[in-house]
């Protein structure tokens, strides 16, 4: 990878995801010291435990081959992992967004390893190709002073192309 194209002036169109299975923080323009200039959302999901996402038991039916004879039955999928790729593909919306209206131009994702591979299933073509960095890396609990100098660490290696 190349070193980023850093705009002198005005927006840099490099964002930062930070994710994990129950919050994203969208920083966009970064800086190279890792600053945002731009936009600073933030997204919850909230995560529930599994004992209460399966309170409902899923039932019983009657066995299609035999008479009168009842079976329990079981979660076609595993809920949780339901509901994370729920949130991914609400964070993805929201970065597709983004692009569309021209503001995201590269972009680096950090996320804590579960849900790397979930939001790697999510992403479009489109944003796949704007997709500069992507690390294994939980930095929503990061102190905000020590937020920017390892958002800055992990842009170093964020090779943006030519616009």
């Amino acid at each position: 990878m190349t070193a980023p194209d850093w705009p002198g002036e005005g927006p840099s169109g490099i964002f930062a995801l930070l994710l994990n299975a129950g919050s994203a923080r969208i920083l966009g323009d970064l800086r190279p010291d890792g600053r945002a200039e731009g936009i600073d959302e933030r997204l919850a999901h909230p995560v529930l435990p599994l004992r209460e996402i399966m309170a409902d038991r899923p039932g019983r039916s009657f066995s299609s081959g035999s008479h009168g004879q009842r079976s329990a039955m079981v979660y076609g999928s595993d809920p949780g992992r339901a509901a994370e790729r729920a949130f991914a593909t609400e964070v993805v919306a929201r970065l597709e967004a983004l692009r569309r209206a021209g503001a995201l131009r590269h972009l680096a994702i950090l996320a804590a390893p579960e849900m790397l591979g979930i939001l790697r299933a999510e992403l479009g073509p489109a944003l796949g190709a704007l997709l500069r960095h992507e690390g294994a890396a939980n930095l929503l609990n990061l102190p905000e002073p020590d937020l920017a100098p390892a958002l800055a660490r992990h842009l170093r290696g964020v090779g943006a192309a030519q616009d």
